[in-house]
């Protein structure tokens, strides 16, 4: 099983991640390193409101992947 993540910060602030999986248990831990970055740069605590937050995006940007 192969799983990639990586991220930078474009010139105006942005950031763009590029994540590769071959299979969807793969993409969904990558998907997770994505997200606990975002988080962390948001200040945010992936635990509260029992990871609610979390599991929303995570949710939603596995759906993304399918396309």
């Amino acid at each position: 099983e192969a799983g990639r993540m990586s991220g930078g910060e474009g010139k105006d602030g942005t950031w763009t991640y590029l994540v590769y999986a071959d299979n969807a248990s793969v993409m969904a831990h990558e998907l997770s390193h994505v997200i606990f970055h975002v988080f962390e740069r948001c200040g945010m605590d992936p635990r509260d409101s029992g990871g609610e937050a979390f599991c929303y995006m995570l949710s939603q940007l596995m759906k993304d992947s399918e396309r």
